[in-house]
């Protein structure tokens, strides 16, 4: 997938009867996106509890020429309070003309939690988690 174009699903959990969906996808163009509040755009993967196995984090993908306010732009892993694991993070990327600092401080793409042995999904040295900001006073939108 595209880190600068990100388009894709997260990953459902393993399993047919224990597995949880998958964050979606996001494609929002706009003049401005203002997020007050607890306002919050979101794409995470869904939490679970027992046995079920979460999902990944989905994608966002954002265009506006100003993002305000202190809400959270987030695709998260889904949370297990199991052993079965975590769900990893999705992906992120926004082009923007202004962007308020406490929004750049919410962005959230990580791995969510295990609570049964205190892991997250991403912990591996190996994983990355796609974040793509671009700041450009002249840009052309895509449509």
């Amino acid at each position: 997938g595209s880190v600068t174009q990100p388009q894709e699903n997260g990953g459902g959990g393993q399993g047919t009867s224990y597995g949880k969906r998958g964050g979606g996808v996001l494609r929002l163009i706009a003049d401005t996106i203002d997020l007050q509040g607890t306002a919050a755009i979101r794409a995470d993967g869904t939490s679970t509890s027992g046995n079920d196995h979460p999902g990944a984090g989905g994608s966002v993908w954002i265009t506006a020429d100003a993002i305000t306010g202190t809400g959270v732009i987030e695709a998260s892993g889904g949370h297990a309070d199991w052993d079965p694991g975590a769900g990893g993070g999705g992906a992120i990327a926004i082009e923007y003309g202004v962007m308020d600092p406490a929004i750049g401080a919410g962005l959230r793409s990580i791995g969510g939690n295990n609570a049964n042995n205190s892991s997250k999904a991403d912990d591996d040295e190996n994983a990355t988690i796609p974040m793509y900001l671009s700041q450009s006073l002249h840009r052309h939108r895509h449509r």
